[in-house]
């Protein structure tokens, strides 16, 4: 029994140190985040081998994701400085992106399921980028912890062999 139980520590540990490690970024919650979300997203699809069109399609979502996150912010009564947090790491054959940040209000997994359901004829600014951000994630999932936004993206890999 102590061999096996050495064992199965050994094996966790190995799986640990050669497991894929997230690659983060921390920012402040400002469109002028931009540009270093940018460099991150560039060197994450370096790291894979990724072709550009997954690297395009990463930071479209992230500049979506980034602009909602901003909305919120402002629609918050207290206006403080607000911190962004970007991990990006392998998810099966393409990323996931999760961005944490400080304060908000609604939940934008809810807000993308109400405009699936709902068709609008003249779509305002925020539900145009809840319907993009919908098309280049595989999922969207939106969380909130004691005054803290934590949005999850999936997005599909390159297909092999067009």
């Amino acid at each position: 029994m102590t061999a096996g139980g050495l064992v199965a520590i050994l094996l966790t540990a190995l799986l640990e140190l050669t497991g894929s490690r997230p690659l983060r970024v921390e920012t402040t919650l400002n469109v002028e985040a931009l540009p270093t979300i940018r460099n991150f997203l560039d060197k994450f699809s370096i790291r894979r081998k990724w072709p550009m069109e997954m690297s395009d399609r990463l930071l479209q979502a992230a500049e979506e994701t980034l602009l909602l996150l901003l909305e919120q912010a402002k629609q918050d009564e207290d206006s403080g400085d607000r911190r962004l947090r970007l991990l990006a790491r392998k998810w099966g054959q393409g990323a996931e992106l999760e961005f944490i940040a400080a304060g908000g209000e609604g939940n934008i997994q809810d807000q993308i399921a109400v405009l699936a359901s709902h068709g609008t004829a003249e779509p305002r600014e925020h539900e145009l980028s809840l319907r993009i951000l919908r098309h280049l994630a595989t999922s969207v999932r939106h969380q909130k912890y004691h005054d803290a936004d934590i949005v999850t993206l999936h997005i599909e890999g390159p297909t092999r062999g067009g």
